[in-house]
């Protein structure tokens, strides 16, 4: 009897996630800024730049990590980094140089289901607008 109790058990924690399993496999952002592609920018009216290869986004409460996993490979993403409060900074395959093309980018990732915020970073200092 005793024997087939241990088997029993040792199946039930077998079954059981591992701790890295439950890990998810993107870089956790608590005393660092995410490393952002700054070669590829778009400069806005006002002089500021816009990274146009990286954006945030923040996923609805019921987005389960494995869906999050698929909308990012589904989307050709790579995931910088992401903040305790589920803050993600992600790499986006470049959407072109003009502020139309990342506006339009925009938009559609805020329409997606999953998503509850998109937007674009703006990290750069103020620079007056060139000819």
């Amino acid at each position: 009897m005793n024997a087939g109790v241990a088997i029993l058990v040792s199946l039930a924690v077998s079954l059981l996630p591992s701790p890295a399993a439950q890990q998810p496999p993107w870089p956790l952002l608590i005393d660092s800024f995410p490393r952002l592609d700054t070669t590829r920018r778009v400069q806005l009216p006002s002089g500021r730049w816009l990274y146009r290869a990286n954006l945030t986004l923040r996923f609805k409460e019921s987005v389960s990590d494995s869906a999050k996993l698929a909308f990012f490979s589904r989307h050709g993403m790579t995931v910088v980094g992401v903040t305790r409060s589920g803050k993600f900074f992600v790499g986006i395959p470049d959407p072109g140089p003009t502020l139309d093309s990342l506006m339009g980018r925009l938009q559609r990732l805020s329409a997606e289901p999953a998503i509850r915020f998109a937007a674009s970073l703006d990290f750069s200092p103020l620079e007056p607008a060139r000819d």
